[in-house]
C-alpha cells in the first residue's frame, strides 16, 4: 500500500507467510498536523486491516520524520511541542505499543530517522553509517530473523472472552492510566515485609485481590 499527499509519503507491505508489515515514512520539517495525522491513520486502518483473530502483526516502520525535539531516551514530548504532529506520533506510538530503536543521532545532533516497532525482542542490532547521498546517515536495521527464509505463521483462534484474547489495541488507556493513578502504590507496598525474599510475590499477590 502506497500513500502520499502534498506533505508526506508512505509505502507499506504486508508480508502474510511473516504475518508483519514493514513500512517506510517521510515526514518533512514543514508538514501540516493534520495532514500528517491523515498519513498516521493510513497507516493504523492498515495494521487493522492486517489484523486477524485480535492477532496484531508484528510492525516495523522506518524512516524520516524529522522530529529532532522528541526525547526518545524517554520515549516523551518537548515541553512544549513546536507542532501537533508530536503528539499525533505520540499518540499513534501509545496505541500500537512501539519502541523507538535508533538511540543516536541520525543528523548532527538530532535523531530525525526512527525505526519504530512493536516487537523490539527481535531486533538484534541498529548501525548508523555515513552517506554519500545525503546528509543523513543511514540505518542498518538486523532483524533475528531471514525475511526470504520464513516459516509459515498460523494463525491461532482465540477465545475472545479468554486473557488471551484480549485486544489491548482497542483498550481505552486514557481510563486505565487515570485508574492506575488512583492506587496509592507507595502505601500498598508498606503492606509487604520487605526483609522478606517472598515479598515481590506478596506484592503481587495484594494487587491482584
Amino acid at each position: 500500500m502506497s500513500y502520499s499527499d502534498s506533505d508526506n509519503s508512505l509505502v507499506l507491505v504486508y508480508v502474510k507467510s511473516l504475518h508483519t508489515i514493514f513500512g517506510v515514512v517521510y515526514h518533512p520539517p514543514a508538514s501540516s498536523g493534520e495532514h500528517f495525522r491523515s498519513s498516521l491513520n493510513k497507516i493504523q486502518n492498515y495494521i487493522d486491516h492486517c489484523s486477524h483473530s485480535n492477532t496484531v502483526p508484528d510492525v516495523y516502520l522506518i524512516g524520516d520524520f524529522n522530529m529532532p525535539q522528541f526525547n526518545w531516551d524517554t520515549c516523551s514530548l518537548p515541553p512544549s511541542p513546536p507542532s501537533p504532529c508530536y503528539g499525533h506520533l505520540m499518540s499513534f506510538i501509545e496505541r500500537n505499543f512501539l519502541t523507538q530503536m535508533v538511540q543516536e543521532p541520525t543528523r548532527g545532533s538530532s535523531v530525525l530517522d526512527l525505526i519504530l516497532c512493536n516487537k523490539a525482542q527481535d531486533v538484534v542490532r541498529v548501525d548508523l553509517s555515513e552517506s554519500k547521498l545525503s546528509d543523513h546517515k543511514t540505518v542498518h536495521l538486523t532483524l533475528g530473523f531471514n525475511p526470504l527464509t520464513p516459516s509459515i505463521y498460523h494463525f491461532v483462534d482465540l477465545d475472545k472472552n479468554s486473557f488471551r484474547g484480549i485486544n489491548y489495541f482497542k483498550a481505552d488507556m486514557e481510563r486505565i492510566r487515570h485508574d492506575l493513578n488512583l492506587v496509592d502504590w507507595m502505601e500498598l507496598k508498606k503492606l509487604c515485609d520487605e526483609s522478606s525474599v517472598d515479598s515481590l510475590d506478596d506484592f503481587a499477590k495484594l494487587i491482584t485481590l
